[in-house]
């Protein structure tokens, strides 16, 4: 400018802005989490340490499965092939092997006797290359008490927390039909898929496998249960919705929900009651929950039309106080009989409900009690923050 002064130019520009930083709720593990817990010391010391000598490729390579890009078929190879490498690993630690003079030992006596049946028996040349063949396979043969991937699998399973398990639910027939895909594959043929040209199915266990071996690659750098139980239940990530994990253990291992057992009776009443219209009453005698007709229909009602600015103070207004002493707010919750379950979304109330659900806050903040001694309620704590806000 003529008063030799720099000034700033600004330029338009429609689009928009691309950024490589994620939101928390984007990623698997948040950094502020690691912080936040404590968790980097831990993890560099089990990083740098002893086991890194046998795992550190595996862990390097489960990191890379984060963002595999390329045909299916090769991302399913590349993670079983990891599995087997994974459970090969942990398996050597408790293989019971021959010594290896024994080992010889046993080679060389079943090639003597492939090479006997051979020599003695009248066989066309086709039959003899067959027991060459099975000579020459001998050379490949391990010495392990562990005779295939899957018996390896299936040991380190056993060994890996069950509710984890439950949990990503991968099951002995999934693991049967990945090997097999992934046998086809490695081999040129094309796979065979379950669903008839649909990748689905596949594309899920693939994501289960992901999640197996994150789990025990997390364990190894020292995480816990807690916390990857914690992982798993960011549903905005998207591993974690399309690996369809069994949503009700996980519930249970996250301690975020209360169980309601019934009967079959009371069980099938409260499964046909509509949104936010459910109350269960706590039969303490029999330690069971049952479906209450009368308080639930109020409920109905109060959806409709009402006076009442809660659920909680319209049952107030209906329940036999001489029976009722408390009235509980249940965000979310699972009603069960048996090995059945149905997840109660939208709410529900619990009439006299037992005192192991006060160890949830949010529970505890939603409980309306009954005072004998004045014979009316007391507001729940809930209630009484938004009186003192309004003020």
């Amino acid at each position: 400018t003529d008063k030799s002064r720099n000034l700033s130019l600004y330029y338009a520009n429609n689009t928009p802005e691309e950024s490589n930083v994620k939101r928390k709720i984007d990623c698997f593990v948040s950094s502020s989490y690691l912080f936040e817990n404590g968790k980097w010391d831990r993890l560099f010391k089990e990083y740098f340490g002893q086991k890194s000598q046998t795992h550190e490729d595996i862990w390097a390579r489960v990191a890379g499965m984060f963002a595999f890009e390329g045909y299916w078929e090769y991302q399913l190879l590349a993670y079983v092939s990891l599995l087997d490498r994974y459970v090969s690993l942990f398996a050597r630690e408790y293989d019971n092997k021959l010594s290896n003079s024994q080992f010889r030992k046993v080679c060389r006596k079943i090639k003597s006797y492939i090479k006997e049946k051979s020599e003695t028996e009248a066989v066309e040349s086709v039959n003899i290359k067959v027991y060459d063949s099975i000579a020459l396979q001998l050379q490949s043969i391990e010495n392990s008490s562990f005779s295939s991937f899957g018996e390896k699998f299936e040991f380190k399973c056993s060994k890996t927390d069950k509710q984890i398990i439950s949990i990503i639910n991968l099951t002995t027939n999934d693991f049967g039909h990945l090997k097999k895909i992934r046998n086809s594959i490695a081999h040129g043929d094309s796979p065979k898929l379950k669903d008839n040209g649909d990748i689905t199915y596949e594309v899920m266990l693939s994501k289960k496998v992901d999640l197996l071996l994150r789990y025990w690659t997390f364990c190894d750098l020292g995480f816990n249960k807690l916390d990857y139980v914690r992982f798993l239940n960011n549903w905005m990530y998207p591993i974690t919705r399309e690996a369809r994990l069994n949503q009700y253990e996980l519930d249970i291992a996250t301690g975020n929900y209360v169980y309601l057992n019934t009967n079959k009776t009371n069980y099938n009443l409260a499964k046909k009651q509509s949104f936010g219209q459910l109350v269960m009453q706590y039969d303490e005698l029999d330690d069971i929950f049952r479906f209450n007709k009368m308080a639930s229909s109020a409920l109905a009602s109060w959806y409709k039309a009402s006076e009442y600015n809660s659920v909680e103070a319209k049952l107030m207004s209906v329940v036999d106080t001489r029976v009722i002493k408390s009235i509980t707010y249940l965000n979310n919750g699972y009603v069960t009989c048996n090995n059945d379950s149905f997840k109660v979304e939208g709410g529900m109330c619990v009439l006299n409900a037992p005192d192991y659900f006060w160890q949830f806050e949010s529970i505890n903040d939603r409980r309306c009690l009954f005072n004998d001694e004045s014979n009316s309620w007391v507001q729940s704590k809930l209630e009484k923050r938004i009186k003192s806000l309004s003020k």
